[in-house]
């Protein structure tokens, strides 16, 4: 992932004007939605369900001024519910799009008044850093300028249970960088965990203290990401995690999350076994058309145990018949993986166009092939 915070201005344009007697017609739109309140049916077993009717939060306004790619979006906001199951089992909770940290509450306004601004007098709830203050960095100690964001956005997720909020989810989104190319420079990996624990119990006593329906008590995970990543075609990672049970106390550990390409040599070392089979599995399928594949993996690694690999092809086939032998090559050829502890996602190109996709989920030897064609 190649985020550039520096391109995106923190301050905004436009604030909003708080409506007096807005805490009434929420409390009437709440008892709205409790009358109408259901459980979609999750996609996949072991999945979280959403709650109906859905609310859309326009804090994903934020979210696409501040990413470049919506994959990157998507991978923070799957990440986040996959390490949320650890608290909020996908089995017992439902959730809905945040809606606490909206795009006024996050916004770097004209005023200075959001989350995602510098932390001042005027601003005692921003998160980023103050011109001026120092990180010690790969070149030396910085200062940072007006350029220079280091939180780039907030994820929320709300879960709930017979229709009442029972907790929430957050995913804090940090850039590393300090300057701009070719002179920047990477911020200390021990500073950016402290700074990031920072900024997470400031966000967790205001959401205590400025949204009452939370208060005290209801349980809040946050995770911590780093956009930064080795390769500009793969994620970022989490790299910390904490849960709130109550007021602002909680105990951060690591999370060692990782992406790598097959085949490289950061994937060999990773994991040897999978890097030879992928290697094995790209050879022979490479002369079915009479001509080069282009293949390539994403692995994603916890606890340096692969547990999902993408896999994709772009392939020129110049006819149907073509793709649908090419995919049933590909599905077969499968097997060459014979550890079945990760998830296998095959996509399918010819060209530019997406035609194909197979899956093997995580505990079963078996494939669900589609064809897109029409």
């Amino acid at each position: 992932m190649n985020w550039k915070p520096r391109a995106v201005p923190i301050l905004l344009l436009c604030s909003c004007m708080l409506v007096l007697g807005g805490c009434n017609k929420e409390d009437k739109n709440k008892a709205d939605n409790d009358k109408s309140s259901e459980e979609t049916k999750a996609i996949n077993e072991g999945e979280y369900s959403a709650l109906l009717p859905f609310s859309v939060s326009d804090a994903g306004q934020k979210h696409a001024q501040m990413q470049t790619n919506l994959s990157d979006t998507l991978t923070i906001g799957t990440g986040l519910m996959e390490l949320s199951k650890e608290y909020f089992s996908s089995k017992t909770y439902a959730f809905r799009g945040g809606k606490y940290l909206d795009y006024n509450t996050l916004d770097a306004s004209a005023d200075n008044s959001g989350l995602l601004g510098r932390t001042s007098k005027k601003n005692a709830n921003g998160l980023n850093p103050a011109v001026g203050d120092v990180f010690p960095t790969d070149d030396g100690d910085k200062k940072i300028t007006a350029n220079d964001v280091l939180l780039l956005d907030i994820f929320e997720y709300d879960w709930y249970q017979n229709k009442e909020l029972k907790g929430l989810s957050l995913a804090l989104v940090f850039n590393d960088k300090i300057g701009t190319e070719p002179k920047e420079a990477t911020i200390d990996s021990d500073k950016m965990k402290l700074y990031g624990e920072e900024c997470a119990r400031k966000l967790v006593n205001y959401l205590r203290k400025a949204k009452p329906e939370i208060g005290n008590n209801t349980p809040i995970y946050v995770a911590l990401y780093n956009t930064s990543s080795d390769d500009a075609t793969l994620p970022g990672t989490y790299f910390e995690e904490a849960y709130f049970e109550s007021k602002t106390n909680a105990e951060f550990k690591a999370i060692n999350e990782k992406w790598a390409l097959f085949p490289t040599s950061t994937a060999t070392k990773l994991d040897g076994t999978n890097a030879t089979y992928f290697d094995r599995y790209k050879a022979s399928f490479q002369d079915f058309l009479g001509q080069d594949i282009d293949m390539i993996g994403k692995g994603h690694f916890m606890d340096n145990e692969l547990t999902d690999l993408r896999i994709n092809v772009k392939l020129h086939a110049k006819s149907a018949d073509e793709v649908i032998a090419a995919v049933q090559l590909l599905d077969e050829r499968l097997s060459i993986f014979s550890s079945n502890n990760f998830k296998i996602t095959v996509v399918v190109k010819a060209d530019d166009v997406d035609v194909a996709t197979i899956t093997r989920n995580k505990g079963t030897s078996s494939t669900v092939a589609q064809t897109l064609l029409y």
